[in-house]
Order: C-alpha cells, then structure tokens, then sequence
C-alpha cells in the first residue's frame, strides 16, 4: 500500500473544522520482551510493515487499540502487553496520521462501508496534533466522548464530501465481527527511531512482576528517570484480549480528569 504524496480529500474537508481544545497522549503496545528490547538499545525502532512495506512504528491517539496477534493465554510475562504512553508532542515526530487503523482497512474489515474506488490515500491527515483534534471534534464533539468510543455525526454539512460520509458509517458500524473499535483510534505513523526518555515518553503501563526487574530499575535510574510505572496484576492463564479493557482504563482515565 503506497501513501499518497498529496492533501487527502478528507483533510481538505476536515481542515475548516474548529479543533476541541486539548491535545490527548499518544500510546503503542508491545509486550515485556518488547519493552526490554527498547529499554536496552534506548529506543522504539521502526519495524517492517507489510502494509505500507515501509519501516514503521505505529501509535494510536489516546487509546492503546493494538492488539497482539499472539491467541493463547499468556503464560510468561515475557508477553504480557505494555503500554508505552506518549506525550501529545510525538505527533512531530509522524510520518502519516490516518482516523481508523489502516491495518483493518487493507484486510477489508470496512469493505461494506465503502465504495470500491476508496483508497487509503482518500483519508490520509497531516502529522499534527491539531489535525488529530479537529478529526475528534468532527467525529466525537469531546475527548471524553473519543475516549469512550462514542462518535456522534459530524456537525459540518458534507454534501459530496464521500470519504465523510464513508467514515460516518465506518464509525457507525455495530458488527464486531467486522469492524472492532480499533476503526475509531487515530493511528500515527513513524518511521524513524524514537529515543525512550522522559522528554517523550510519560508512562509505562506494564506487570508487577517487571517492577524488580534489574534493567527496569537501572533504566528509572537513568534515562528514564521521571517516566511513571503505572503497575497491573498478571494472571499468566489470562488471555491478551482478556486485558484490552482493563489497560484501556489505565490509559484513559487519566485523560478523563486531566
């Protein structure tokens, strides 16, 4: 899937909207042997994606809404998730900003909703926290209303406006089966390394069991010193999917009384 080199449609639509006032974080999920990795090299390296077959580190606004492929339970704390949680500043360091996970798209999970001509390319957005707040106040109307996954219809007329449109029913869209709430988290695309320190990084949400670890400790003590642990309960016989709400809640309530 090639992005496209020119304004989308949609940001030409979306650009007149008057953005909601306060920018959200930014977060991507990995798991504990992830989370070693970067701490070790000291940064988030960009990792191929078969999508765009380009280098890329994927964050998604103001809900972690990636989920591992990985079907079992988890078993070993080496993959339990952990949720990095950015800055809203990271979006200076984007490639590409789209308002659904483009990964859905090229499977064809919002294929009903769309007409075959649409292209990926149709909704592409500038790299910019405004651009993320103006998609929120179009679709949403709130943060709080974005960050419970509850849209709304757009406010602006967009007559002819067919990738609007498309979204309002890709937004709409009830069936699980095909279409998850991962359609309603902005993704941010990245493609060069991000360094894994406090001027970017805010949080970690990861299992107690990772708290004592050595190259944690040594990291807080360095490097990461100021980032905050936000600490939950491992239950290995739990499944990934198990854990999706209840590391959602850890990211967005924060945001909620923010």
């Amino acid at each position: 899937m090639q992005p496209s080199t020119t304004l989308s449609r949609y940001w030409t639509w979306l650009s007149d909207v008057h953005p909601v006032d306060n920018p959200l974080n930014w977060c991507h999920t990995t798991d504990g042997y992830g989370l070693r990795s970067m701490i070790e090299s000291g940064t988030i390296r960009p990792n191929r994606c078969p999508v765009f077959n380009e280098n890329l580190i994927y964050a998604f606004y103001g809900r972690p809404a990636y989920r591992s492929r990985h079907d079992g339970s988890i078993g070993i704390s080496a993959r339990a998730p952990v949720i990095v949680i950015f800055s809203p500043d990271l979006a200076v360091r984007g490639t590409r900003l789209y308002p659904f996970d483009t990964g859905a798209f090229a499977a064809g999970r919002y294929k009903r909703r769309l007409h075959s001509s649409t292209t990926v390319a149709d909704f592409m957005l500038p790299a910019t926290t405004e651009a993320a707040r103006k998609h929120v106040s179009a679709f949403f109307h709130s943060n709080e209303n974005y960050l419970k996954a509850s849209p709304g219809t757009p406010g602006v007329a967009f007559h002819g406006e067919f990738e609007v449109e498309q979204l309002v029913h890709i937004f709409s869209d009830l069936d699980t089966n095909e279409a998850d709430a991962r359609r309603l988290a902005m993704e941010l695309q990245i493609d060069t390394a991000i360094p894994l320190d406090r001027t970017i990084v805010d949080s970690l949400v990861l299992p107690s069991e990772l708290q004592d670890a050595p190259w944690l400790q040594v990291f807080l003590g360095g490097f990461g010193a100021g980032i905050r642990i936000v600490p939950y309960d491992l239950q290995p016989n739990r499944r990934l999917e198990e854990y999706q709400m209840l590391l959602e809640d850890y990211v967005i309530s924060p945001q909620l009384t923010a």
